[in-house]
């Protein structure tokens, strides 16, 4: 038995390769790209109230693109008095999502959580009904009565940064509005992105080509002297 030549071997390793490009295209898929500022975030103390340090926390973002999805992932979230916080967003365009305003009670503490804030979350209701303190996926509230010039004009969706191009300085603005608890985010803060992601179909004539390839190694395969 002979081996083919080498050049003929070489055109059916390209033959190849086009189509298994032809038959992996045209699938649609997500990919998820995760920013994040790991400082500390640190809430204003017993006695105080007011903005957190730094105000606000940023992440600049740039490489991303196809947005369809965005959440916000605060890593060790502490407080003894969740009600007294509000949290907003701004990203790059100015668009702002208020994640936190009016929302726990004064019997379940944030104590080193992970919390995630996602349109599919779990809607929080202001007040004593409630009793975020775990880690866990929680739904934006929207606006209820942050009295920053960062929190004027949020909405409840993060949706709203779907589609747009992310390229720039997002902004986590935190604004403490009683003076007897206190807190921190002491790993900071991730910005979650999904992209949509499509590969383009291998045009007609690129198919044929290469099926013609195969073809012709065919013939060759079939004259080798045996």
């Amino acid at each position: 038995m002979h081996e083919l030549p080498l050049d003929v071997r070489s055109v059916a390793l390209i033959a190849f390769m086009i189509l298994a490009t032809f038959l992996g295209a045209g699938r649609a898929g997500a990919a998820t790209v995760t920013v994040t500022n790991s400082a500390t975030i640190t809430i204003p103390g017993l006695g105080d109230s007011g903005i957190a340090s730094p105000f606000p926390s940023t992440i600049s973002v740039s490489g991303v693109s196809g947005v369809t999805d965005v959440d916000v992932i605060l890593h060790g979230l502490s407080h003894t008095y969740p009600l007294d916080l509000d949290i907003a967003l701004e990203g790059p365009l100015g668009q702002k999502v208020i994640l936190m305003d009016e929302r726990g009670n004064a019997s379940s503490d944030w104590l080193n959580n992970t919390v995630t804030f996602s349109d599919g979350g779990i809607q929080l209701s202001p007040g004593s009904s409630t009793t975020p303190g775990a880690d866990g996926t929680y739904a934006p509230s929207g606006l209820v009565n942050c009295p920053l010039l960062a929190c004027t004009g949020g909405g409840s969706l993060l949706s709203v940064y779907n589609g747009l191009d992310p390229t720039g300085t997002w902004k986590l603005s935190i604004y403490d509005d009683q003076q007897d608890d206190a807190g921190s985010i002491a790993n900071g803060w991730s910005l979650q992105f999904t992209s949509a992601v499509t590969v383009v179909p291998l045009p007609p004539a690129a198919l044929l080509f290469a099926c013609g390839l195969l073809g012709l190694i065919a013939i060759a395969r079939r004259q080798q002297p045996h």
